[in-house]
């Protein structure tokens, strides 16, 4: 299973997510949106960073996301995609709806690149929290990588992990674009999932 990772600086994750914002403004962190200012150059702004072996599981918030033990754990692949920081970063990062799509295929494509053994990948609404990206946007695109592209094909299972806030458009916009792309999802009831 590859997941695809997504951290908002100010939830859980966020000071890492933070300190990465901060090498890559400082050119410690060298790619991503940060290191193009002109979509006719773009570099580095579709690379992903990517990481085997990852031991996840926590408990939910009502437990402090404690630990769980390790026979409860499951090992997991992260690939890490920077999103345009159009929100706060002085100056916002260059939104090319093509050079995302890019990271987008990036994401998709790394996973079973590395591993041809994973059949899951795991993606959420990259770059649409605290930095500012449009989940119209976003949805689209990966619907393009997944369809248009033809990249759903390399997985057995895609899930989109989008929590379902009242103050959050995000999992409403996803459904959406979804729908209107005839990509058939099946939603999950929170309360019913378990752990990890």
């Amino acid at each position: 299973m590859a997941v695809a990772g997504n951290c908002s600086l100010a939830g859980p994750g966020g000071p890492e997510i933070g300190f990465l914002a901060r090498l890559s403004r400082d050119g410690l962190y060298p790619f991503g949106p940060s290191t193009c200012r002109d979509p006719g150059t773009p570099g580095k702004y579709s690379d992903v960073l990517w990481t085997p072996g990852v031991a996840i599981g926590r408990t939910g918030e009502d437990s402090g996301f404690a630990l769980l033990p390790p026979k409860e754990q499951a090992t997991v692949s992260l690939v890490a995609a920077a999103a345009p920081n159009i929100k706060f970063a002085n100056p916002p990062e260059l939104y090319d709806k093509e050079l995302m799509l890019n990271t987008a295929k990036a994401i998709l494509i790394t996973p079973v690149m590395k591993n041809p053994e994973i059949t899951t990948i795991i993606l959420g609404a990259w770059g649409c929290g605290a930095f500012g990206g449009d989940p119209s946007d976003i949805s689209e695109i990966f619907c393009k990588a997944l369809v248009n592209e033809r990249l759903g094909r390399l997985y057995k299972e895609v899930h989109f992990a989008i929590p379902n806030f009242a103050n959050d458009k995000n999992a409403e916009v996803f459904r959406q674009i979804l729908r209107r792309n005839n990509i058939a999802f099946k939603e999950l009831d929170p309360s019913t999932c378990r752990g990890i």
